[in-house]
């Protein structure tokens, strides 16, 4: 019986860490996608100004960004965007959402064809939204 309980935990466990990388493999496609479309600019300073220029719809922060580097582009968002930020795991309103803190810098920088941008803007509102529900249908099973 302890070997059956052991067994099933295991499997818990499996299913778990496959949701969190479909999720997350869809997420990096869509960004992919947004990159293609050329619909993306990359790096703080060409996020700030897009956002400035209201050219950017989604900003999208590696969670591994160094802390120091995330907590100024946190500042400078809150600044930019007059509201604040959301963690991808704190999310409610789908239209409050303009900064989500997901996936590595690496991943990310991979699926957008670039090296090293922590920081990404999506500058089509609709192709942000679809990222943005994506992602919550898949974390709340919808």
């Amino acid at each position: 019986m302890q070997k059956n309980n052991k067994e099933k935990n295991t499997v818990k466990r499996k299913l778990v860490l496959e949701v969190d990388r479909l999720v997350k493999q869809k997420y990096l496609n869509l960004i992919g996608f947004a990159a293609k479309s050329g619909k993306i600019a990359y790096g703080e300073e060409d996020v700030l100004n897009g956002i400035e220029k209201g050219k950017i719809s989604l900003t999208i922060i590696a969670k591994d960004m160094p802390e120091k580097a995330k907590n100024r582009m946190e500042k400078k968002l809150i600044h930019a965007y007059e509201n604040l930020y959301f963690e991808i795991s704190g999310l409610k309103e789908k239209e409050d959402i303009r900064v989500i803190i997901v996936g590595t810098k690496e991943e990310n920088s991979s699926a957008v064809g670039k090296v090293n941008k922590p920081v990404i803007g999506i500058k089509d509102r609709n192709l942000a939204k679809g990222i943005i529900t994506s992602i919550l249908e898949e974390i709340d099973g919808e």
